[in-house]
This record gives structure tokens, C-alpha cells and sequence, in this order.
């Protein structure tokens, strides 16, 4: 995608209104987001098949934001303190090989669900960040974590234990 197809697919997302979901969609030149490029009432949004999107900067993605998805952007290497908006409650991450690990400030402090799926080299999770409010964490084929969240006997057990339901490679802990 040229540069001014990008810019005009996000010029289109900032005339959505709150009651839809955006979808990055098969956005291969997607390098990041602009700070204006989303509508500031948004409040789910999919950013999937973003070949090249390498990190999430802060106050890129709306305050108003609920439910984040990020699939398939295999070049995402981080997540940025502060990336992720305070009213954030759900946040899924799949299919980001790159991704090796997520910052003890990158979690809100709203965040309720937190699932990861097939994040081959992610080995680092913010333990010690973990919101109070979670409490739902699903995380799934992540070779190098799931040693990390053995019941009872992994590095992150103590932070983790607490959170209701936790599942680990399909497996309810």
C-alpha cells in the first residue's frame, strides 16, 4: 500500500463513528498509528495483518477505547508504557512472533481480560504491573512464558494467582 492509500484508509477511520468497530485489516505498509488518526470515541478496535507495525507509541489508540485486538503483525516488537488507554478492559494479542515482552507500565489499570495466543518469543510478562482488576488471563501456545506461569512452581505463580479465572495452554489452572 502507497503512502497515500494509507493516508486515506486512515482519514476513513476517523470518520467512523463510537458505535463501530474498526478493522486495520491486511494493512501491510502499516508502519504505526497517528495520534489523530482514530476517532477519539472509539471503542473496539482490531488491528490485524499489519506486516510492518512495529510498536504501539503512546497516546496513539482514543482514551475511550475498550476492547483492543492486535492479530498477525508479526514484525510488533513492543508495546510501549502508556500505550494502551486507561479504559481499556480487554486486550488480545495473537500471531505477533516478535513480540518478546510486555513492560511492567503497559497494562491499565482497567484491564479485566488479558488473552495471549501464539506469541512464539514473548517471554516476559509485567508480574509486578498485573492490574488488581484482572481477572480473566488466557494465555496460549507462548513457548517461552509458559514454564514462567507453572502452577505452583513458575517465576510469575505468585503475581498471577490471585486472578480468578487463568487459563494456560487450555488448561484451567
Amino acid at each position: 500500500m502507497n503512502k497515500s492509500k494509507q493516508e486515506k484508509t486512515l482519514n476513513k477511520m476517523n470518520e467512523l463513528d463510537e458505535n463501530e468497530q474498526i478493522e486495520t485489516g491486511k494493512n501491510p505498509e502499516l508502519q504505526s498509528l497517528s495520534e489523530s488518526a482514530l476517532p477519539s470515541s472509539l471503542s473496539k478496535l482490531t488491528i490485524e495483518n499489519c506486516d510492518n507495525l512495529q510498536s504501539l507509541s503512546k497516546s496513539t489508540l482514543p482514551s475511550s477505547l475498550s476492547k483492543l485486538t492486535i492479530k498477525n503483525c508479526p514484525e510488533l516488537q513492543s508495546l510501549s508504557e502508556s500505550a494502551l488507554p486507561s479504559s481499556l478492559s480487554e486486550l488480545t494479542i495473537k500471531d505477533c512472533d516478535n513480540l518478546q515482552s510486555l513492560s511492567e507500565s503497559t497494562l491499565p489499570s482497567s484491564l479485566s481480560q488479558l488473552i495471549i495466543k501464539d506469541c512464539r518469543n514473548l517471554q516476559f510478562l509485567p508480574v509486578k504491573g498485573m492490574p488488581s482488576s484482572l481477572s480473566e488471563l488466557y494465555i496460549d501456545d507462548c513457548p517461552l512464558l509458559t514454564p514462567l506461569l507453572e502452577f505452583d512452581k513458575g517465576k510469575y505463580w505468585p503475581n498471577i494467582a490471585q486472578i480468578h479465572i487463568i487459563f494456560i495452554n487450555r488448561e484451567c489452572m
